[in-house]
Protein backbone atom coordinates (compact mmCIF):
# COMPACT_ATOMS: atom_id res chain seq x y z
CA UNK A 1 0.00 0.00 0.00
CA UNK A 2 1.04 3.71 -0.65
CA UNK A 3 0.30 6.50 0.96
CA UNK A 4 -0.13 9.84 -1.51
CA UNK A 5 -0.53 13.73 -1.72
CA UNK A 6 -0.32 16.03 -3.96
CA UNK A 7 1.72 19.86 -3.92
CA UNK A 8 0.33 22.77 -5.84
CA UNK A 9 3.30 24.53 -7.02
CA UNK A 10 3.24 28.70 -6.77
CA UNK A 11 4.84 30.39 -9.46
CA UNK A 12 8.23 31.02 -8.10
CA UNK A 13 8.54 27.37 -7.63
CA UNK A 14 7.37 26.56 -10.88
CA UNK A 15 9.75 29.24 -12.59
CA UNK A 16 12.71 27.66 -10.27
CA UNK A 17 12.23 24.44 -11.75
CA UNK A 18 11.75 25.36 -15.61
CA UNK A 19 15.19 27.39 -14.79
CA UNK A 20 16.90 24.44 -13.14
CA UNK A 21 15.84 21.63 -16.05
CA UNK A 22 15.91 24.23 -18.83
CA UNK A 23 12.79 23.75 -19.73
CA UNK A 24 9.70 26.62 -20.34
CA UNK A 25 7.96 27.29 -17.70
CA UNK A 26 4.70 26.31 -19.47
CA UNK A 27 5.97 22.70 -19.57
CA UNK A 28 6.18 22.40 -15.67
CA UNK A 29 3.08 20.87 -13.96
CA UNK A 30 1.28 23.30 -11.34
CA UNK A 31 0.81 19.88 -9.54
CA UNK A 32 2.50 17.00 -8.01
CA UNK A 33 1.74 13.61 -6.77
CA UNK A 34 4.10 12.06 -3.97
CA UNK A 35 3.86 8.46 -3.15
CA UNK A 36 5.40 6.36 -0.56
CA UNK A 37 5.44 3.28 0.61
CA UNK A 38 2.77 3.36 3.84
CA UNK A 39 4.24 1.98 7.02
CA UNK A 40 1.87 -0.48 7.17
CA UNK A 41 3.11 -1.77 3.59
CA UNK A 42 7.22 -1.66 4.78
CA UNK A 43 6.17 -3.99 7.72
CA UNK A 44 4.24 -6.19 5.78
CA UNK A 45 7.35 -6.40 3.24
CA UNK A 46 9.30 -7.25 5.77
CA UNK A 47 11.43 -3.39 5.43
CA UNK A 48 13.42 -2.89 8.77
CA UNK A 49 11.85 -0.53 11.07
CA UNK A 50 15.19 1.48 11.23
CA UNK A 51 15.57 1.30 7.74
CA UNK A 52 12.11 2.71 7.09
CA UNK A 53 13.16 6.41 7.19
CA UNK A 54 15.86 5.78 4.76
CA UNK A 55 13.75 5.99 1.63
CA UNK A 56 12.47 9.31 0.62
CA UNK A 57 9.07 9.56 -1.40
CA UNK A 58 9.25 9.16 -4.82
CA UNK A 59 8.22 12.42 -6.58
CA UNK A 60 5.49 11.68 -9.31
CA UNK A 61 5.06 14.53 -11.98
CA UNK A 62 1.97 14.20 -13.94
Amino acid sequence: MATTTKITLTKEQISEIALALRVKEDKIPTEISIIAISPEAGERNNMPKDMQSSFSPAVIIT
